[in-house]
């Protein structure tokens, strides 16, 4: 186990941090917090396999400069934004324990993997036409998925979701309930329903006013078993 403050000053002297644009930190058995602050520049950053890590600081100027960002394993949780991170391409959070991701405003995203997780809810951004990859699987808590019809990956994994007893729904802009899907189709049967009664009452009234000739037993009979 390493102090995570410790491993930087050892390989990144704060001078060169600013002029560094790739930092890979994956697998080094970190802990502590990760003050990141000084690296300005960074457009790839892979923190991922460090459970250990309390916490993670960014600078506002990379938060507007990172492409590719992976804290998958590292223990991360709760709600997420993506809304700073305005050049961001590729997202990688798989295996945390973070219960909500709200990336509507990542209009840049191209590959996106969230398996395995607590999400309940996850909003994919808004236009979603550069979205090639989407991993949502073993989420099984997974009830709300935001989408806009622009959405056509390439890839898409939803493995362990249970689409019978909890409908993931799609809406352009607003969140969508759950049981919204069942209650629409439920209404349409009786629309039809409906509409097919009346259409026949009509043909009944209208065969029974050309035929004056039917007692009111046959039009009582015609009513009955028509």
């Amino acid at each position: 186990m390493v102090e995570a403050k410790t491993y930087l000053d050892h390989y990144y002297p704060k001078p060169i941090r600013r002029m560094i644009w790739e930092l890979n930190l994956s697998n080094k058995d970190l802990e502590g917090s990760l003050d990141l602050t000084d690296f300005t520049s960074l457009r790839k950053l892979d923190f991922s396999y460090n459970p250990k890590l309390d916490a993670v600081w960014l600078s506002e100027d990379s938060l507007k400069t990172i492409e590719e960002y992976n804290i998958s394993a590292s223990s991360a949780k709760g709600e997420w934004l993506l809304t700073d991170f305005s050049k961001i391409k590729k997202f990688d959070c798989s295996n945390n324990k973070i219960t909500k991701i709200d990336a509507s405003k990542a209009s840049g995203l191209t590959y996106l993997n969230v398996s395995s997780n607590l999400l309940s809810e996850l909003e994919l951004p808004t236009d979603s036409r550069k979205l090639e990859i989407l991993d949502c699987s073993k989420n099984p808590d997974l009830t709300t998925l935001v989408f806009n019809p622009s959405l056509n990956p390439k890839f898409f994994s939803c493995l362990d979701l249970v689409f019978d007893e909890r409908p993931l729904l799609a809406s352009n802009s607003t969140l969508a309930i759950g049981l919204a899907v069942p209650l629409v189709i439920s209404i349409l049967g009786w629309l039809v329903l409906g509409w097919f009664f009346c259409y026949n009452k009509y043909k009944r009234k209208k065969r029974v006013k050309s035929q004056n000739s039917w007692d009111q037993s046959e039009e009582v009979l015609l009513t009955d078993f028509s």
